[in-house]
């Protein structure tokens, strides 16, 4: 996946992140956690079938 990422700063959008039990990004010290959001230009990969 490529895109631009941007921290999280929106105390809404936290608690719902939060609330879907989502683990925000440690940076440096593990006290110090950031939510960071990507908005996806392009997606790439392969499709994995279930046989």
């Amino acid at each position: 996946m490529t895109g631009i990422a941007s921290v999280v700063d929106d105390e809404e959008a936290e608690a719902a992140l939060e609330a879907a039990d989502r683990v925000p990004r440690t940076v440096g010290d593990p006290a110090t956690s950031v939510w960071v959001r990507i908005r996806p230009d392009a997606i790439t990969g392969r499709e994995l079938l279930q046989v």
